[in-house]
């Protein structure tokens, strides 16, 4: 006959047993699995330089080579996987296929097609794509809250530099050596310490200077550029260059408007040739 302690066990034990399976299969969610499969795929993953437990069991349980997660190995939170020869084209969804995704270290591969579309992701605070083959637009940066670092410089990118005034935490921008174009966005994050856009074909002013103005001396670049002169000790100070515009030219094509000091040369070589002229005249 059981007693009481003989089913309190009982049930002690079977609750053990859930508890334990349950932990046992705690694992990261097939979506982010998923998405995985579908980033190493449209990278070429056999052809990477190292790929070790890749699309084998559980992301997180079996150590898929430079993928980083949770202490509890729940969800995915890092991807480092810079210099490691990765080809072709990245897949969007980053905010619904890795929600936990903390930072993000492509650099230095052979990627191309557009940047994915990153706003809307609560835990992003570093992303690293510099010397790739990307193309087309930066994506809008809006809804990233924990961004601290955006790198993208070395690619192909094109259009104007999104709005950063809505980056709460960002520390590090820089996209330097692209193709792009357009106006800079006159408000910078007062949390920036680097602002690098030097390498493009930006034109119009320089933006203001955030204030407080954390910008550390020296990590600072605008020119080369299109960007139009105009004295500013600040600027200067951040870039280490003075005036901060000194490698900077006017836009293709556009006309030079002469300086006053032109001007007056100009009209200065009119007087001189015409009194020239009245007194050859005047001895004939």
């Amino acid at each position: 006959m059981k007693t009481p302690l003989h089913t309190l066990a009982a049930w002690l034990c079977t609750l053990a047993a859930a508890l334990a399976c349950g932990t046992a299969q705690a694992a990261v969610p097939q979506t982010q699995i998923d998405w995985l499969t579908d980033f190493y795929n449209s990278t070429q993953g056999p052809g990477w330089t190292n790929h070790a437990n890749w699309l084998s069991g559980d992301p997180c349980d079996n150590n898929w080579h430079n993928v980083t997660c949770n202490a509890g190995k729940t969800t995915v939170t890092g991807l480092h996987l810079n210099t490691h020869n990765l080809q072709g084209t990245l897949p969007g969804n980053w905010a619904s296929g890795l929600p936990d995704l903390e930072q993000a270290d492509l650099r230095d591969n052979h990627l191309s097609g557009s940047l994915p579309n990153l706003s809307g992701h609560p835990t992003l605070n570093a992303v690293f794509v510099g010397d790739n083959a990307f193309t087309g637009p930066l994506p809008p940066m809006t809804n990233l809250p924990e961004l601290q670092f955006f790198y993208a410089d070395h690619n192909q990118l094109t259009g104007s530099i999104p709005d950063l005034s809505g980056l709460p935490k960002l520390w590090f921008f820089s996209v330097s050596s692209n193709k792009l174009n357009g106006t800079i966005s006159p408000v910078l994050p007062s949390t920036l310490l680097a602002f690098r856009v030097e390498g493009n074909a930006l034109t119009g002013p320089a933006p203001n200077l955030p204030a407080p103005n954390n910008l550390v001396l020296g990590n600072s670049a605008l020119c080369p550029n299109h960007l139009s002169p105009a004295p500013s000790p600040g600027w200067d100070t951040a870039t280490a260059v003075a005036p901060w515009y000194d490698s900077c030219t006017p836009p293709p094509g556009a006309a030079a408007i002469p300086t006053l000091g032109e001007w007056a040369l100009a009209l200065l070589a009119l007087l001189v040739g015409t009194a020239a002229f009245f007194l050859k005249i005047k001895s004939l």
